[in-house]
């Protein structure tokens, strides 16, 4: 579904404290890993989502057990069957720095985070609503340096591949767009959209809405 975080990848490495069957990475690490997309929960357009896979053929994420071991007691981190999880940043465990165990074998599994824009609570909304979430994100890659290398051009609204949506800008011009097989929607930004009054009408509320990205210089 398009490109998925700033590249913040992270493998669970073996542990001399942990049995042989398991494997470990300390808080700090995956706190400094993940932690600079997982604020952005201070741009009020933006959510982050970080998501924990296996490499390993028929390992689903259900079978997957994340848990810091904290001197107060195990912490148990959820996980859900897309694999979707909230990792807590908590500056005690920080200082502590307590081992987070995976009841998988070393190398097996991969951690990211996807930043996507909130979705709007309704399925007619302002185009600004869009506009304001794509310059938190240009804001974002701005603050990690990579401005120079990459510009949001847009987004991808993702639906239920069955709802058949489609999407209306309601403006000036106006267009319709229908997904695709796989229920994308791609929307360009543009001046045209940004002005005042354009309207965006769904027939269906996506799913999630996608940053797109592409190389070159933001504008």
């Amino acid at each position: 579904m398009g490109w998925r975080a700033l590249g913040f990848l992270a493998l669970l490495a073996m542990a001399a404290t942990v049995r042989a069957a398991e494997s470990a990475v300390p808080y700090a690490s995956l706190y400094q890993s993940l932690g600079p997309a997982l604020q952005v929960a201070s741009h009020d357009r933006l959510q982050a989502r970080a998501r924990i896979l296996s490499k390993q053929p028929g390992v689903r994420p259900a079978d997957i057990r994340l848990e810091i071991r904290a001197r107060d007691g195990v912490r148990r981190i959820a996980i859900d069957d897309d694999g979707r999880f909230e990792f807590p940043l908590d500056e005690g465990l920080r200082q502590e720095n307590p081992l987070v165990v995976s009841n998988q074998p070393r190398g097996s599994l991969t951690l990211s985070v996807a930043i996507l824009l909130r979705t709007p609570g309704a399925r007619r909304f302002p185009y600004r609503e869009i506009a304001l979430g794509i310059d938190q994100m240009r804001a974002v890659i701005a603050a990690d340096g990579a401005s120079g290398r990459l510009q949001v051009a847009g987004v991808e609204l993702w639906f239920d591949p069955r709802a058949g949506a489609s999407l209306n800008v309601l403006g000036r011009i106006e267009r319709l767009l229908v997904a695709d097989r796989s229920g994308r929607i791609v929307l360009d930004d543009s001046a045209e959209l940004r002005e005042a009054g354009v309207m965006l009408a769904l027939s269906a509320t996506p799913r999630e809405i996608v940053p797109m990205l592409r190389g070159g210089v933001t504008r």
